[in-house]
């Protein structure tokens, strides 16, 4: 199974930002030179908001072993990323690969590969590299990115999409329809653990039509207006 392929590169006018200003944002498939910002960006937004949830170490050690964006993500061109300024400031990506992390998956019925390719007819696509820049937080942006998602795995065909949460994430993901599954607690290689939600929402196909660009922009602009 192949990829679907990136249908435009839409902007969209956000209701308000930092300082009054009405700038386009820009979202698009993120490129391999977008690497280091998305590392940042998941870093920086984990250390901010889940600092409650999260020692320093335990942030270190979820970036570094897969919380965020890998090679393999942006290899396959589902990970999107929005831009102001040009500062990545939000990201999202689908996945029809097994893994809900970048380098694991959860004991389940799938016992391969994390980079094995999933069965629509048996699996459900994952929902990985959420992140909003802490700065740009509660204005919409994860609705947007979660939306996008949800819209593109139906387009290749899955009808659900899974997901690890962090406890702060879990919040947005119940706001937007998903189910907690279980706890999951992982013991990474460096020896320390941390606790996140395995969750899961349905897709129902009819509620995403194959978008045409011209709907794919429109359906961005309202995704933002509804705020977090």
């Amino acid at each position: 199974m192949s990829p679907v392929k990136p249908i435009t590169r839409p902007t969209f006018l956000p209701a308000d930002l930092p300082g009054g200003e009405l700038p386009r944002l820009g979202i698009r498939v993120a490129s391999p030179a977008d690497l280091p910002a998305l590392q940042s960006l998941a870093y920086e937004a984990t250390a901010t908001l889940c600092a409650a949830e999260y020692s320093a170490e335990q942030v270190r050690t979820l970036v570094c072993y897969g919380l965020g964006a890998d090679v393999q993500l942006v290899r396959d061109r589902t990970c999107y990323i929005v831009e102001h300024a040009g500062q990545v400031i939000a990201s999202g990506a689908w996945s029809y690969r097994a893994a809900l992390m970048g380098r694991f998956h959860p004991d389940d019925e799938h016992t391969g590969s994390p980079r094995d390719i999933l069965d629509p007819a048996v699996h459900p696509a994952r929902l990985r590299a959420l992140f909003v820049h802490p700065s740009f937080a509660r204005r919409g942006l994860g609705r947007m990115m979660v939306a996008l998602c949800e819209r593109l795995a139906s387009a290749a065909g899955f009808s659900g999409l899974e997901l690890l949460a962090t406890p702060v994430g879990r919040r947005l993901f119940l706001a937007c329809g998903f189910r907690d599954v279980e706890p999951v607690t992982h013991i990474f290689p460096n020896g320390v653990d941390a606790g996140s939600y395995r969750m899961h929402k349905p897709i129902n196909p009819a509620d995403y039509p194959n978008p045409t660009p011209s709907a794919h922009s429109q359906f961005l602009g309202r995704s933002f207006a509804q705020r977090n």
